[in-house]
């Protein structure tokens, strides 16, 4: 879904599909965050002793660019990209491939039409499938399904709705919450969707910031929306990872000697080291921007 989005992001103004446009918005606003994050986190957990967290140094290289699902998914050592259905070289593919289906698509059939088309497709491998998670995740039609979600996504943003924008960002991760017995693909999805659309809805915010002079009050609610928007993208990237491992130890697996005080620590912890790294990424981001230019 990032992938879809991220593609439509960088060509939707655009004729083509552009492959170093995709991958400066996905290398510089995802991957380094995440990495230190997830970094963090194997420190955290080998620090307190845990040898349920023995990652491998080939695997945790994998595990950073989103490859590992390829080659050791059966062996489901730990988080990773794979389960967020980001595969990276991957998705390149499918975007360079796809992409002008995809944005024909979204021309004739417009956003709800294609999310309509979206909703049948998955439900249609549901039926096939069954509610095996692992077979729905890896299974075409969510992939494509979920790559066209994410485009959707950057359409009604590029639309410039915000109201539309805010309503899309809002059903959709709340229903990934709140809603009981969602497959696991299907869930996260919805949480993905809604937490893309409130990044795009922060850039849409930023670009908009210069048009008019806000009041006082409005500007400072822009700024908190923003910072909100952008560290719940972050969030969501490394949350899969603290509560697959640290939950279940804290609910009383005295051998990690792990406590929820470690839990809730860890979280503040990652918190403020992916804002701290989401702040230099838009620092980096800029200084290649201009120096290209």
């Amino acid at each position: 879904m990032l992938s879809g989005a991220l593609a439509a992001r960088t060509t939707l103004r655009d004729e083509g599909f552009s492959i170093p446009g995709y991958l400066r918005h996905r290398a510089l606003r995802l991957l380094p965050p995440l990495w230190l994050s997830w970094l963090l986190i194997c420190v955290w957990y080998m620090a307190r002793g845990s040898f349920h967290f023995d990652v491998p140094a080939w695997r945790f290289a994998l595990t950073v660019f989103g490859l590992d699902g390829y080659v050791s998914y059966a062996l489901n050592l730990g988080p990773s990209f794979y389960y967020c259905g980001e595969w990276f070289y991957g998705a390149i593919v499918i975007a360079a491939v796809l992409w002008p289906l995809m944005r024909w698509l979204l021309r004739r059939a417009g956003v709800a039409g294609s999310v309509a088309l979206v909703v049948v497709a998955e439900a249609l491998a549901f039926l096939a499938l069954g509610r095996d998670a692992t077979l729905l995740w890896r299974s075409l039609p969510v992939c494509l399904g979920s790559y066209l979600l994410g485009a959707c996504v950057s359409e009604v943003r590029l639309t410039r709705n915000v109201v539309a924008s805010a309503s899309v960002c809002a059903v959709a991760f709340l229903s990934g919450l709140i809603i009981v017995g969602l497959p696991p693909a299907v869930r996260f999805q919805l949480v993905g969707l809604g937490v893309f659309g409130l990044v795009e809805l922060r850039e849409q915010l930023l670009e908009s910031g210069g048009e008019r002079r806000p009041s006082e009050g409005l500007a400072r609610a822009r700024r908190v929306l923003v910072r909100l928007s952008g560290l719940t993208l972050y969030f969501f990237m490394w949350q899969f990872a603290v509560i697959r491992w640290a939950v279940p130890l804290a609910a009383g697996s005295v051998d990690h000697a792990f406590g929820a005080f470690d839990y809730w620590g860890l979280a503040v912890i990652v918190i403020l080291v992916t804002a701290l790294a989401a702040a230099l990424t838009q620092q980096l981001e800029r200084g290649i921007r201009e120096f290209v230019a």
